[in-house]
């Protein structure tokens, strides 16, 4: 869920994946998407703002800077965890932790790369109401709690981390 444009999606089906099922809920965001990966005819589409029953069960789930924007991340996990087969796996990339040292690396980060303190500032302004965060700590004991095993952090950066964690 949340392919947006579609660039891992892109990735995979150039590697020769096939049976690859990209969902966003913007129309807008999934075709542009559809455009991108055209050429390989190894995708379908579906528009929606929840993760569907009815589409699984599959191998492996990634769920891409999404569940930030979720107020029930519980919910939405649980309906993930039961669209995964068996062994299946989660890789569930997000935004985390958005106080104190970490805010302050990643918005070195930024400026490091020509983004002024006053675009900072107005981007956390726009988003302040529409993001939930969670710290690590909470996606490790969450997924633990809803069976996945074992969880494991794969990749992390200032406010950002990977999960994989095992149905």
């Amino acid at each position: 869920y949340g392919c947006a444009l579609g660039e891992t999606l892109l990735v995979f089906a150039q590697a020769g994946y096939t049976n690859l099922t990209g969902i966003d809920s913007s129309w807008p965001m999934l075709a542009n998407a559809r455009k991108r990966i055209e050429p390989y005819h190894t995708v379908s589409w579906i528009q929606s703002d929840k993760f569907l029953h009815e589409i699984g069960p599959f191998d492996v789930i990634l769920c891409n800077w999404t569940l930030h924007f979720i107020k029930d991340k519980i919910s939405y996990l649980q309906d993930i965890y039961e669209n995964l087969k068996p062994g299946g796996f989660l890789i569930l990339s997000d935004k985390t932790c958005n106080t104190g040292i970490d805010l302050e690396l990643y918005h070195k980060f930024k400026q490091s790369q020509g983004v002024s303190p006053e675009e900072i500032s107005v981007k956390a302004a726009s988003v302040k109401n529409i993001m939930f965060i969670d710290e690590p700590v909470w996606y490790i004991n969450t997924l633990t709690q809803l069976g996945f095993k074992p969880v494991t952090v794969i990749n992390a950066a200032p406010c950002f981390t990977t999960f994989l964690a095992r149905k």
